[in-house]
């Protein structure tokens, strides 16, 4: 795997403060690149971010967005664009998961 790894390409997802959970991507029309993921931090709020990557300019865009208990996966929908799902438990129960579905607004 270390021979795989370029050295002087840094990984893009940076720049996080916690360990990443789930990563999918919504169908979108635009010139733009974006990408769900979630954070897994054992507190009870954790973020859900909205990243979007604009080849045209290289440039990455992370919209953080608040989210109640510890996320496990994040799921983009396959039929509706703008919606996606959660699975997160509470700290004091991580063996109990809660699926939650969420809607992006543009």
């Amino acid at each position: 795997l270390s021979s795989l790894m370029d050295n002087n390409n840094p990984p893009a997802l940076t720049g996080f403060n916690s360990r990443l959970s789930g990563l999918c991507s919504p169908m979108n029309e635009g010139n733009t690149t974006e990408f769900l993921t979630g954070t897994n931090k054992r507190k009870n709020e954790n973020l859900i971010y909205l990243i979007e990557f604009c080849e045209e300019n290289n440039t990455i865009i992370k919209h953080p967005f608040s989210h109640n208990g510890m996320i496990w996966d994040v799921t983009c929908s396959n039929l509706v664009p703008y919606l996606f799902s959660t699975i997160s438990s509470e700290i004091s129960d991580t063996k109990k998961r809660h699926p939650t579905i969420f809607k992006l607004i543009s």
